[in-house]
C-alpha cells in the first residue's frame, strides 16, 4: 500500500483574505489547489531536511518512502545517495543492541515495532557498523502511520545521536564515585590513629577506580636516609621483600623522593629509561608517583601503576594527586601530634592544619580555637569566643550532657569518647557535631583538648539512608510475596480449572434431585472459593488482572452497606457520610468490594462489644505547597474513603507494619495478615496512596485517596441472558500445552457446538492451521508456552494463513505478558484461570462478534 505524501492546508489558507487599507480584497487567486499542496509539501520536505535528528519512514513492508540527510549522518553512511533502500538491508549493514547489552533480535528494532503498532518516545539502541566497527548509542521515537480505517501502513521513526550524552553520563557518575572515594578517603585518614594502617585499603579502592593494577607507597626514613616500603598492591611478596629500602634517587620512586616533584611514565616497554627498568619488570606500562609533601616535608612517595594501557587521563591523574594530598595530611597529622608533647609550635601547626573544628576550654570557657573551629562556629575573630562560657555554644538540650563531660574530664581526668551534639553558630543557627574530648591542662588551669567534626550532612544523609532503606525492606517485601504469587498462581489457577470446568461438565450430566449433584456442586463452590484465594493473593501483589471502569463510589458503597452491617454485626452502629457532589473514579468495582470488606471487618475486630463505625466519602485536591510537607501525597484532585472506628486503636509501631503482607495482631485462626496488605495493593495498583491515623484507646481512621477520573465516559451494555451463547458454524483453533486444560476446554468447545482443532504446542497449531483448508474463525490459546508465546503465535497464524484471525488469550500467570501493570490493554481479548463453562462461552462470543 502506497502512503500518500504527507500534505496540510492551514486554516488561514483556507479562510484568510488579504486586506488593504480600504477594506477586505478579494481572495488571491491564480493558484490551484494542486500548486497550492506542492507548495506545502515542497516546505515539509524542506522542514524535514534541515532536520538533525534522523528521520525516516516506511510503508508496511520495511521499504523507505523516504528520509532526510540526517539519517545517513546517524547511519554512518558517506551521504544520503549511500543509504539503504530498505529496512530488510540494515541486518547485514548493522548490529543493535538493547540498553540491557543483550543484542537485539530484528523484530525489536524500532520499524518492526512500529509496524506492529508499537510506540514508543525516547527507546535506547546501540549500533554498531559491521563494516568499520564504528559504535554510537541512538534514542528513538517511533510510531505505525495508520489509515482512515484504523489500519496500520508504514511506519515513522525519528533518530537521535546521543553518543555524546551518555558518554557525559558516564563521566558524571565516575565524577560522583570519585568524589564519593575522596571523601571517605579524606574522613577515614584523617580520623584514624593509624592511618598506615588503612592506607592499603583505601588504595586499592584507587586502583578499583582508575582501573589500576599496583600501587607503592614508601615513608621517609630520617636515620637512614632512605625510603621504607609502607604498603603494596600487585606484586608477590618475594619481589617485594626486595625493595623494602630503596635509595633516594634510584627507580622513579627514589627520583621523585630526590627531586619533589611527581613523576609520570607513559609506554614504559617503548621507552628507553633507566628510571623506569624496575617497574617494567613487574609488567607495568604507565606509572605515575607521587611524592608525599606537607609544607615542603618530604613524607613519603605514593605511585600507582597500571599493565593494560600505555597512559593515564588528566581526571586519573587529578584522583591520584588528590588522594596523595590526603595521604600527606593524614601522615603528617600523626607525626604532629607525637610531637604535640613536645612543642607548643609544633602543637598550634597540627591544629591550625587540621580540617576538625579544635578548641581548648580551661575552667568550661574558651581558651583556643583552631580556623576550623572559627568556621564552625561562624566567627572571623577569635577574640569574640575566648573567654565566654563554652555552654552557649551548645544547644540548650545538649547542656546537661556537656556540663557532665566537662565534670569527668576536670575531676575524672578520664578521656570522653565520641558523641554526637548539637552546636550554635553565632547567629543561633544549628550544626550536627561529632565531639570528643582528652584531659588537658592549658596555662595552669585544668581543661580539656575537645574535637568537633562537622557532620550536619552526613546526619541528613543517614536520615534519607534510613527513609530509604525502610521503604526498600517494605517494597523488597511486597515484591518477594508478589513473585511467589505470581509463580503459585499459575500452576494453582491451572488445576482450578481442571476441577471447575470438569464439575460442571459432571453437573450437566446429572440429575439436580440426586445426592451425587449436591456433591459435585460443593466441590464447585470449594473450587470458586480456592479461585478467590488466589485473586487476594494477586491484589495485595500488585499483579491481579483487572478490568477497571468509572464509578460512583456513593452509588458502590451504598449498595454494600446491607452486607457491611451484616457483616460487622449489629452490636456496631454503622454511619453512612457521602459528599453530596462526589467527583468520580476509574477502578474495578471488585477491588471496591475488597477494600471495604477488610477495612470493614478491621474495624469491627479492634472494636470490643458496641462501637461504631463510620464511612464517609469526600473529594480533596493536593497543591504542591501541602505535598512538601506530607511524605507520600501526590498534587492533584482525589475521591477520598474513610473507614473510622472508636475501638482499641494503635500504637505507631504496630501502625508502621499494618500494610506487611501476613502481619496480624489477631489471636491464631482469625486472621491470615493479607487484609490490609490487600488493601494496599489495590491502593497502590490503581496509584492511589493511603494513610493511617491512629492512637491507643482512641480508635482508628484510615483513608484512601483515589485519582479522580475526568475522561469520557461510556454507557455499559452487559448481556443479562440466563442462556449460554453457542456456536454459529465458527472454527476454533485451541491451543494449551497443559493435557488436561486441552481435554477440559475441547469438552466444553464441543459441548457449545464449535468445531475445534486442538494442538498443544505453537508448532503443531502451526501445522494444523497450514493444513486445514477452510477458514479458522478464532484462535484460543495459553499465553505462556514453550517456544513461542500466545501474541507470537498469534502473529504467525494471521500473517502466514488466516489474516482476519481473532484471537482469545487465556492464562493462569500473572506477568505482563498480557497484563500490563494489572491492566487489560485496550483491544485485547483474555480470559483468566480458572473460568467456568459459562464464562468461555460468553467471552468467545464476545471476541468472535466485536472482536
Amino acid at each position: 500500500m502506497t502512503i500518500p505524501p504527507f500534505s496540510s492546508t492551514s486554516h488561514r489558507e483556507k479562510n484568510d483574505e488579504k486586506t488593504d487599507d480600504d477594506g477586505p480584497q478579494r481572495p488571491e487567486t491564480g493558484h490551484s489547489p494542486e500548486e497550492k499542496g506542492g507548495k506545502i509539501q515542497a516546505k515539509l520536505e524542506a522542514a524535514l531536511a534541515s532536520m538533525t535528528d534522523a528521520v525516516f519512514i516506511c510503508d508496511e513492508k520495511g521499504h523507505f518512502i523516504d528520509f532526510n540527510d540526517a539519517f545517513a549522518s546517524f547511519h554512518r553512511f558517506k551521504n544520503k545517495e549511500a543509504c539503504a533502500r530498505t529496512f530488510m538491508e540494515y541486518p547485514d549493514i548493522l548490529d543493535v543492541f538493547m540498553d540491557t547489552g543483550e543484542p537485539a533480535p530484528v523484530h525489536m528494532w524500532a520499524v518492526p515495532r512500529a509496524l506492529r503498532g508499537e510506540r514508543a518516545t525516547n527507546a535506547e539502541y546501540t549500533l554498531r557498523r559491521k563494516d568499520s566497527g564504528e559504535t554510537w548509542i541512538g534514542s528513538y521515537s517511533f510510531g505505525p502511520i495508520l489509515d482512515t480505517q484504523g489500519k496500520i501502513v508504514g511506519s515513522v521513526v525519528v533518530a537521535r545521536d546521543i553518543t555524546d550524552r551518555k558518554q557525559a553520563e558516564k563521566n558524571l557518575k565516575w565524577n560522583a564515585r570519585r568524589n564519593e572515594l575522596l571523601s571517605k578517603t579524606a574522613s577515614r585518614l584523617l580520623k584514624s590513629d593509624n592511618p598506615q594502617g588503612i592506607v592499603e585499603e583505601l588504595c586499592r579502592e584507587v586502583m578499583d577506580l582508575i582501573d589500576c593494577h599496583a600501587f607503592f607507597n614508601f615513608l621517609t626514613d630520617p636515620q637512614k636516609e632512605k625510603l621504607h616500603l609502607n604498603a603494596y598492591s600487585g606484586i608477590p611478596p618475594e619481589e617485594a621483600r626486595k625493595i623494602e629500602w630503596l635509595d633516594y634517587g634510584v627507580a622513579v620512586c627514589g627520583c621523585a623522593a630526590l627531586t619533589h616533584q611527581r613523576m609520570i611514565c607513559e609506554n614504559i616497554p617503548n621507552t628507553p629509561d633507566p628510571r623506569t627498568e624496575l617497574v617494567k619488570t613487574y609488567g607495568i606500562k604507565a606509572y605515575c608517583c607521587h611524592p608525599l609533601i606537607i609544607q615542603e616535608r618530604l613524607i613519603g612517595t605514593l605511585s600507582f601503576g597500571a599493565r593494560s594501557r600505555p597512559s593515564f587521563s588528566d581526571a586519573e591523574l587529578d584522583v591520584m594527586k588528590s588522594v596523595s594530598d590526603l595521604v600527606a595530611v593524614a601522615m603528617n597529622r600523626i607525626e604532629m601530634e607525637a610531637s604535640l608533647r613536645n612543642s607548643e609550635r609544633q602543637f598550634r601547626l597540627l591544629v591550625e592544619s587540621a580540617p576538625d573544628a579544635i578548641f581548648i576550654q580551661a575552667e568550661g570557657r574558651f581558651a583556643y580555637l583552631n580556623h576550623a573551629a572559627l568556621d564552625l562556629f561562624g566567627v572571623a575573630d577569635r577574640e569574640r569566643l575566648v573567654g565566654k562560657p563554652v555552654l552557649e555554644q551548645f544547644h540548650p538540650d545538649c547542656r546537661d550532657s556537656v556540663c557532665e563531660r566537662i565534670r569527668i574530664l576536670r575531676e575524672e581526668k578520664k578521656a570522653v569518647p565520641r558523641i554526637v551534639e548539637v552546636c550554635l553558630r553565632m547567629d543561633g543557627s544549628p550544626v550536627d557535631v561529632e565531639a570528643s574530648a582528652v584531659p588537658f591542662e592549658y596555662a595552669g588551669q585544668a581543661g580539656a583538648l575537645v574535637f568537633l567534626r562537622d557532620i550536619t550532612e552526613s546526619v541528613k544523609a543517614q536520615n534519607r539512608e534510613k527513609k530509604l532503606e525502610e521503604q526498600l525492606y517494605q517494597a523488597q517485601k511486597i515484591e518477594s510475596i508478589g513473585r511467589l504469587a505470581g509463580g503459585v498462581a499459575h500452576d494453582f489457577n491451572n488445576m482450578l480449572s481442571i476441577i471447575i470446568g470438569n464439575a460442571e461438565l459432571a453437573l450437566e450430566k446429572t440429575d439436580p434431585a440426586t445426592p451425587l449433584a449436591a456433591d459435585i456442586t460443593e466441590i464447585l463452590k470449594a473450587a470458586q472459593r480456592s479461585a478467590k484465594i488466589t485473586s487476594q493473593l494477586l491484589a495485595f501483589s500488585r499483579q491481579q488482572p483487572i478490568s477497571p471502569k468509572v464509578v460512583d463510589l456513593n452509588d458502590a458503597m451504598e449498595s454494600m452497606l446491607k452486607m457491611i452491617q451484616r457483616l460487622i454485626g449489629e452490636d456496631i452502629e454503622l454511619a453512612w457520610l457521602p459528599e453530596p457532589e462526589l467527583w468520580q473514579v476509574k477502578i474495578d468495582p471488585s477491588q471496591i468490594d475488597q477494600i471495604m470488606a477488610n477495612l470493614c471487618v478491621n474495624a469491627r475486630d479492634a472494636i470490643n462489644g458496641v462501637g461504631a463505625i463510620t464511612i464517609e466519602t469526600g473529594n480533596i485536591q493536593f497543591d504542591e505547597a501541602y505535598v512538601l510537607s506530607h511524605e507520600g501525597f501526590v498534587p492533584g484532585e482525589y475521591v477520598m474513603i474513610a473507614v473510622s472506628d472508636d475501638g482499641c486503636g494503635m500504637t505507631k509501631e504496630t501502625a508502621d507494619k499494618l500494610f506487611e503482607p501476613f502481619f496480624t495482631t489477631k489471636e491464631i485462626g482469625r486472621g491470615t495478615g493479607l487484609g490490609m496488605a490487600t488493601v494496599y495493593g489495590i491502593v497502590k495498583q490503581n496509584e492511589g496512596f493511603i494513610n493511617v491515623y491512629s492512637e491507643p484507646g482512641k480508635g482508628t481512621a484510615i483513608r484512601i485517596y483515589l485519582r479522580r477520573y475526568q475522561g469520557k465516559i461510556e454507557e455499559e451494555h452487559r448481556d443479562i441472558s440466563p442462556t449460554l451463547p453457542e456456536s454459529q458454524g465458527e472454527t476454533l483453533l485451541l491451543v494449551e500445552d497443559d493435557p488436561s486444560i486441552l481435554k477440559l476446554v475441547r469438552k466444553m468447545l464441543d459441548s457449545l457446538g464449535y468445531k475445534t482443532l486442538t494442538a498443544s504446542t505453537p508448532r503443531e497449531a502451526i501445522s494444523v492451521a497450514g493444513k486445514h483448508p477452510e477458514t479458522i474463525h478464532l484462535l484460543i490459546t495459553d499465553v505462556v508456552m514453550p517456544g513461542m508465546n500466545g501474541r507470537e503465535l498469534a502473529n504467525e497464524l494471521r500473517s502466514f494463513f488466516h489474516p482476519e484471525l481473532k484471537t482469545l488469550f487465556m492464562s493462569g500467570y500473572t506477568a505482563n505478558v498480557i497484563v500490563h501493570r494489572g491492566v487489560l490493554q485496550e483491544g485485547v481479548h483474555f480470559i483468566p484461570k480458572p473460568f467456568s463453562k459459562k464464562e468461555l462461552a460468553t467471552k468467545i462470543r464476545e471476541t468472535l462478534d466485536n472482536g
